[in-house]
């Protein structure tokens, strides 16, 4: 008995047509949701002398879904992090290991708190790593490090309802 082969997969005739603008990142078809101008020298680009349609160097505004924009803004945050703390801050007794990296103080899945850069410190992977299965001992180092009230108002910010407005975050950070 001779099997049967399943069909092919016939292709669109022609190509998609999106009513809205797309993310900008390759292959990603989610709509834009966030947008943001881009900023030279801490002066937005409508102030720039530059006009961005006759130079190809600058765009003056960008477009990404809210999951990439995420992401960039987690990109942007760690890398202003790791530039101005320029070492470890949560050393302990052992020596430092591994690139550094950005170590939120309170968890990054509180959105209220996730760029706030009184919420991070950079830190080595070997600390960070310590930290991160110690728990209990990360709790009292807090205390220590931030102080009682400086971290009660992190955990009220952190537990609050308020969410950052990403497209000011990736303004504020960048690249």
């Amino acid at each position: 008995m001779i099997a049967r082969r399943a069909p092919t997969a016939r292709r669109r005739a022609k190509p998609r047509a999106w009513k809205s603008p797309r993310c900008e990142v390759r292959g990603c078809k989610k709509p834009q949701d966030v947008k943001w101008g881009r900023w030279i020298n801490d002066v937005p680009i409508q102030e720039f002398p530059v006009d961005p349609s006759k130079d190809s160097r600058f765009h003056a505004e960008h477009g990404m879904c809210r999951s990439h924009s995420k992401q960039e803004a987690d990109r942007r945050f760690s890398r202003f992090i790791r530039d101005r703390d320029r070492g470890c801050r949560i050393r302990t007794e052992t020596g430092c290991v591994g690139p550094l990296s950005c170590c939120h103080l309170l968890s990054r899945r509180f959105m209220a708190t996730r760029y706030d850069e009184k919420n991070a410190v950079a830190g080595c992977a070997g600390h960070h790593a310590y930290w991160t299965v110690n728990p209990d001992r990360w709790a009292a180092y807090l205390q220590g490090f931030l102080g009682d009230d400086v971290l009660e108002w992190l955990r009220a910010l952190a537990f609050g309802d308020t969410k950052p407005d990403l497209a000011e975050v990736l303004a504020r950070y960048s690249a």
